[in-house]
């Protein structure tokens, strides 16, 4: 293959590229590693064949790329897709749409295998798509996303050199062919050490690159969602910062692991410490001098001038061959446990885990606050505001997404079926006639086989050219058939990606309905304690503690109308005492009267309660009661006392919650309280006052 030549020559990932030369296996070491640090790499392959032969060589030549070019595997969270395109149509969807679906990858790369064309034309099995509109299509869209993307567009044309260079910054047309001529030549034979070296450098830069960009792209997601955090719930913050590894300019993390980081401090070795920063090491080289360094720190050191080992001052320079990757101390590294720092996150795992995965995925890490006293309620609002934003979110995407699934499934699907039946049936008739044919032949040959006559050759003549236009038609329809077959895989494989992509959707968003419901239940229980908070508040300010009692009774007509409706039949007073360790005691007024006078008069009794301080108390109750109906006007009191029964049971130790009310029945006469010039009732409300004769205590 013409491409592999080229890729070979440049020394990627095959080992079979050059056998026998140690630098160039180093070389390869190092760009493979460079290449696993930019993550998640979307690869699209694109084939144009012209039939389906071509098509199994087409496929050859992208499983050729796959086995050579670095990352075009499924490792690493990398995405791959192989898709044959027929017409200019599919070629340009195919592209667009799997630029816009991995928007979010670190790097798309794009590789197009086709026959080349002398008028920078694309051949296609349904036409011909110009270079020039495949080109732009992938310059229009990639300039549309936000955050921008890296696309690599490898472009395996033999006529390469009539393509432009793209219209958007973000898109590298990387070019198969020599540059100057219509032809693709090999590059083994002109690679030397200098130039494997150079590449060497650009394929590591190229890495790096892609993992600075992946790097942007995660902090300006956070920034943005903080942002809309803040202006939906009006929230200024200033102390909100997003922070992250520092790194060298070649994108390399500075200085190496913490050890608080470690559940187990006694495992650090010394020599899984670095000499430079003197913690842990990250991504650990060796120099020629035997100290293990961080390979960020090495080059720091390098790009500041500073000296390369602090150690061994004799070492001052040297090149990339003479510092190597410690795999070894790599690995027992990665083995160490490790638990995650962040406030809120309680993860723990292996190091290589932590490193690869948790480290830059840990949302605690990206927003921390400098002010403590006001740190949890930001984070909470935070929290509560992403939570409401994302059900919005989700429940929009999920019903788009039923519409979607819905409309394409009554029209995209039921049509394309419609055409392959009528296809199909057509398809049926001519070989059905294709036999009718043959057999006429048969027919004809047989009966005369040896001499047949002119009309009979001119009758088979015309018969054979029946067939040969029915075989044409029965071909054309076959391919039509196959084309529309294709066109109702990938709109099923489309239906079910939608599918399960609603299903997601719709667990997420029972998972936060269930969180919200979760917050509304604690708000619930602490607004039923507030309540309960507010009533003992209110029960200790009207309190008394020296046996003289005043209550008052507001809204008294609506009272007086449930006790006559029997919906309310009683009052009960904020219990009273007669000091603070004395007999706490309490009112139960009847306002349509109880016992013998029921419906005529005003019923008051006095109730004995249970206390904290009973024990110390005398008992049976002996104090003498005096109730007194205040009239308002301090004209005409209605005042009646008492002297408790000590053998009455009202009066003894309580031992449930309160003893039997006793007092007076007949307190005041109903036609009293509503009698001209009296002012028991003023303004709705009566005062009734309790004295106990604490005289003796």
């Amino acid at each position: 293959m013409y491409f592999r030549k080229f890729l070979l020559g440049r020394g990627e990932l095959s080992l079979n590229a050059l056998p026998g030369r140690g630098s160039h296996r180093d070389v390869r070491q190092e760009y493979n590693e460079a290449i696993q640090k930019a993550r998640r790499v979307a690869f699209l392959l694109l084939a144009a064949p012209h039939s389906g032969i071509d098509a199994e060589n087409r496929q050859c030549e992208i499983r050729d790329f796959r086995q050579i070019y670095p990352g075009a595997d499924n490792q690493n969270e990398n995405v791959i897709r192989e898709v044959m395109v027929y017409e200019e149509t599919d070629l340009l969807h195919e592209v667009s749409s799997f630029i816009r679906e991995h928007r979010n990858a670190g790097r798309i790369v794009i590789l197009f295998i086709g026959h080349g064309s002398s008028d920078g034309q694309i051949p296609l099995a349904g036409g011909h798509c110009p270079l020039q509109d495949y080109v732009n299509r992938v310059s229009t869209v990639a300039s549309e996303l936000r955050p921008s993307v890296p696309i690599d567009l490898i472009n395996a044309q033999c006529f390469a050199h009539l393509v432009p260079s793209a219209q958007c910054s973000h898109v590298n047309v990387i070019h198969l062919s020599n540059m100057s001529q219509p032809m693709t030549i090999s590059w083994y034979e002109l690679t030397d050490d200098h130039t494997l070296r150079g590449w060497n450098i650009q394929l590591r830069e190229f890495a790096q690159r892609a993992r600075r960009d992946l790097d942007r792209n995660n902090m300006a997601i956070a920034e943005l969602g903080v942002g809309l955090t803040s202006q939906r719930f009006g929230l200024t913050s200033p102390h909100v910062a997003v922070t992250s590894q520092s790194t060298t300019p070649e994108g390399l993390p500075i200085g190496g692991f913490q050890h608080e980081l470690f559940t187990r401090p006694e495992e650090i070795k010394e020599h899984f410490k670095c000499r430079s920063c003197q913690l842990v090491l990250r991504d650990a080289v060796q120099t020629p001098c035997g100290h293990r360094h961080c390979a960020g720190c090495v080059e720091r050191s390098r790009s500041g001038g500073g000296r390369l080992c602090p150690d061994c001052p004799e070492i001052d320079e040297m090149d990339d061959r003479q510092i190597y990757p410690d795999m070894a101390v790599r690995r027992e590294v990665h083995r160490l446990l490790v638990a995650c720092r962040q406030t809120g996150c309680d993860w723990t795992g292996d190091l290589k885990t932590y490193q690869q995965n948790h480290e830059r995925s840990c949302l605690s890490r990206r927003v921390t606050t400098s002010e403590d006293d006001s740190s949890d309620a930001i984070c909470k609002l935070q929290t509560e505001a992403a939570m409401l934003a994302q059900m919005d979110e989700i429940r929009q995407r999920v019903e788009d997404l039923q519409k979607e699934v819905g409309h394409k499934q009554q029209t995209g699907v039921e049509a394309m079926t419609r055409r392959v039946g009528e296809m199909e049936v057509g398809l049926q008739e001519c070989r059905v006639q294709v036999q009718q044919l043959e057999e006429k032949v048969v027919e004809i040959n047989r009966r005369e086989p040896s001499t047949p006559g002119e009309s009979s050759t001119v009758r088979v003549e015309q018969m054979r050219d029946n067939l040969k236009t029915l075989e044409h038609k029965l071909s054309t329809l076959e391919g039509m058939v196959a084309a529309i077959a294709r066109d109702i895989e990938k709109t099923s494989a489309l239906l079910e990606s939608q599918e399960a992509t609603r299903r997601v959707q719709e667990e997420r968003l029972k998972s936060s309905e269930d969180k919200v419901k979760a917050l509304e239940r604690v708000i619930a229980l602490r607004d039923i304690s507030m309540a309960e908070q507010d009533l003992r508040i209110q029960a200790l300010e009207s309190a008394s503690y020296n046996g003289v009692f005043l209550w008052k009774i507001t809204e008294v007509s609506r009272k007086r109308h449930d006790a006559v409706s029997g919906r309310v039949s009683s009052l009960y007073s904020p219990a009273f005492y007669t000091s603070a360790h004395g007999y706490k005691m309490c009112c139960r007024l009847y306002l349509n009267g109880d016992g013998m006078g029921k419906g005529t008069h005003v019923s008051l009794f006095f109730v004995v309660m249970r206390g904290h301080y009973d024990a110390l108390l005398r008992w049976p109750f002996k104090q003498k009661v005096t109730c007194i109906l205040l009239d308002q006007n301090n004209l005409n009191h209605v005042i009646d006392a008492f002297r408790p029964d000590a053998s009455s049971s009202s009066f003894k130790r309580p031992t449930s919650e309160m003893n039997i009310a006793s007092g007076f029945p007949s307190f005041v006469p109903q036609a009293q309280l509503d009698k001209p010039g009296a002012a028991y009732i003023k303004d709705d409300c009566m005062f009734l006052k309790v004295i106990v004769d604490c005289s003796d205590l």
